[in-house]
């Protein structure tokens, strides 16, 4: 690991606009905290991805060296995976919001009930499938960091990020399932079976997540 310091992995930080005490200050930490991670390479890699993608990476480096927990709760989980490591490149500022949360559980009535809010607004705007669609993705990407917090950095048990996982996976359904419902029922009414009696509607979950499994 400190090889891999050595041989210049930290340059992309060195790079950027940071002062030199703030970068001189991240090394020291690094070498303490790189050895505890799976691959220290591949994760010094996604931290420099990750403070370049930073609106202020002076400001990110100065909150590392003022909270001593941060950096090490960001190296567990830009180790935990390539998707996870994409996920909070892509939205350096999602580290923030996950952090305050705590991993916390998002209780489901709140996720449908956000979600499907958000899709009834942007659908009021015109917008089209591809556009509902990402706010559906962003939604799961950001829930699906706050349960990858929870399971590495702050050890909430196997079965409860199972049991989460299958709550996020049942209020995107709904979410989708109510959206769907109040559009349709606009244009046409609600169905109705043949006796007039007001139709039902049922959606079958197939896959480890409908049993509250791991998938």
């Amino acid at each position: 690991m400190v090889n891999a310091l050595d041989h210049g992995i930290l340059d992309s930080i060195a790079s950027l606009p940071v002062p030199p005490d703030l970068l001189n200050k991240l090394r020291i930490r690094l070498e303490t905290l790189l050895p505890g991670t799976s691959c220290p390479a591949t994760v010094l890699d996604r931290l420099g991805r990750f403070v370049a993608a930073a609106r202020s990476p002076t400001s990110l480096l100065a909150f590392f060296d003022r909270d001593a927990t941060t950096l090490d709760s960001l190296l567990r989980l830009l180790g935990t995976g390539e998707k996870i490591a994409d996920r909070l490149i892509a939205d350096p500022e999602s580290f923030d919001l996950i952090r305050a949360s705590g991993g916390a559980a998002t209780p489901r009535e709140v996720l449908v009930d956000e979600l499907a809010a958000e899709l009834e607004a942007l659908g009021r705007c015109g917008a089209d499938q591809a556009a509902l669609a990402s706010l559906v993705r962003s939604v799961v990407d950001r829930e699906r960091l706050r349960i990858a917090y929870a399971e590495f950095v702050a050890g909430v048990p196997t079965a409860a990020i199972a049991a989460d996982l299958t709550v996020l996976a049942e209020a995107v359904i709904e979410a989708a399932v109510q959206f769907s419902l109040l559009g349709l029922t606009r244009r046409y009414g609600w169905p109705r079976t043949p006796s007039g009696e007001a139709g039902r509607i049922a959606v079958i979950g197939l896959g480890p997540l409908g049993s509250r499994e791991l998938g």
